[in-house]
């Protein structure tokens, strides 16, 4: 499970990235930096963790369409929306 914590005050996106003759860079961390440099470090990890959620949100939506008579519906609906 990932720590989410960490990532508290970060910089709200948009981002903008500045690129000139030798770097590039984030133009400027509006908040708290170390919960800025978290969530870079870990954007690796939030898009596995967001892949594997969306996988298990796909694989409950399977069942209960298996199971579906009528009163899973909104269910189905409402998850289907969730990973789309």
């Amino acid at each position: 499970m990932i720590d989410t914590d960490k990532y508290e005050g970060h910089t709200p996106a948009p981002w903008k990235w500045i690129i000139d003759d030798k770097d590039t860079y984030l133009s400027c961390f509006d908040n708290d930096i170390k919960a800025d440099e978290n969530l870079i470090a870990d954007a690796p990890l939030l898009l596995a963790e967001v892949k594997r959620l969306r996988e298990g949100i796909k694989e409950v939506i399977d069942v209960l369409y298996e199971w579906d008579n009528g009163k899973y519906v909104g269910m189905i609906i409402g998850l289907s929306d969730l990973i789309e």
